[in-house]
């Protein structure tokens, strides 16, 4: 990440460009990370999220700009609670951060922008 995007190593997570975590990992909370300001959002941080799956867990239906129609994701890993801090990130927009789920050498990319409601198992 340094190499292709200048950013420089943050001795805190809230200096951080980018942060790097895995969902199995302790203590994962996206309100450590820089969020912005309503003055200048693009400040935030994009936050890498390694997971052992990104297929496989329960049902979150994504929408927002971008997605035509709502977009059902499964992701695998994530810790309980997660969503409940997406929802608090998303209400904060403009600022907010970016996150990329990874796995392996896959990705996808949850922009501050999208909306996420879980969904009960079927």
């Amino acid at each position: 990440l340094r190499f292709h995007t200048g950013a420089r190593v943050a001795a805190a997570p809230g200096q951080a460009q980018f942060g790097v975590v895995s969902a199995a990992g302790p203590g994962m909370a996206l309100e450590q990370f820089n969020t912005g300001s309503d003055e200048q959002p693009e400040r935030s941080a994009t936050v890498l999220i390694e997971l052992p799956g990104l297929t496989g867990g329960p049902a979150v239906e994504w929408s927002g700009p971008g997605l035509r129609v709502p977009s059902l994701r499964r992701l695998s890993g994530l810790p309980a609670g997660f969503w409940r801090q997406w929802a608090e990130n998303h209400a904060g927009f403009p600022s907010g951060v970016d996150v990329l789920f990874v796995c392996g050498h896959q990705l996808v990319g949850l922009p501050r922008t999208t909306r996420a409601v879980e969904r009960e198992a079927a």
